[in-house]
């Protein structure tokens, strides 16, 4: 089994490092012996590229993905999915706030069948009433008007199956909201509940979904 980690980056300068080798290195390397993890730089504008280089010389299972300009977190994820060779496939942020030491749960599930399995944030009570309200909206407008459902706070950090991957790479869209593409597929799914921790540096340059 060869393990994908995708990881979509955009100005995280200040916590890459830390993310990369006291959370994320530890966390794959106790959930698969084989793996690449593949970082996919969103024009980030502050030194985030040049961590990254720095991080791929320590070992050719790391790849970079650098991306002209910034594209914003969709395309940026879409690119590390194309780009990944794996059986299975991890996306995640590199906030820290997708704690990578979950990755056992993930595999344990897709070796047990489920093709797509979801991260799903539990409650938590340090947002705001109107982040809180407007993730509710968000939830049951997708749901009323779309064909596919999305869990409540289910979250971009998923597991995805190959045979996903390649049905996922045959849409065009370009304008597009991954998770609900990957759930319209309609392969059989699973979930794992999380609490999600603080970031490790600096403020949010994507959403926390």
């Amino acid at each position: 089994m060869l393990l994908s980690v995708v990881i979509p980056t955009y100005n995280e300068a200040e916590g890459i490092g830390r993310f990369h080798f006291n959370h994320l290195l530890p966390a794959i390397k106790s959930a698969a012996k084989k793996y690449e993890i593949i970082y996919v730089n969103d024009g980030s504008s502050d030194l985030t590229l040049s961590i990254l280089d720095s991080i791929a010389e320590t070992s050719p299972q790391i790849k970079v993905v650098n991306l002209s300009r910034n594209f914003g977190k969709e395309i940026a994820t879409t690119a590390g999915i194309y780009e990944a060779t794996g059986d299975a496939i991890i996306i995640l942020d590199s906030d820290g706030q997708h704690p990578p030491e979950i990755f056992p749960e993930f595999i344990k599930l897709w070796k047990t069948g489920a093709q797509v399995v979801v991260g799903v944030r539990n409650s938590n009570q340090s947002e705001g009433v109107v982040k809180n309200y407007g993730s509710k909206l968000f939830y049951k407008l997708f749901n009323t008007f779309s064909e596919s459902t999305i869990v409540p706070r289910s979250t971009d950090y998923r597991l995805i199956d190959r045979a996903v991957q390649e049905e996922f790479k045959k849409f065009d869209e370009r304008q597009r909201i991954t998770r609900g593409l990957i759930d319209w597929l309609g392969f059989d799914r699973e979930y794992i509940y999380f609490d999600s921790p603080a970031r490790l540096a600096g403020e949010a340059s994507y959403s926390t979904t």
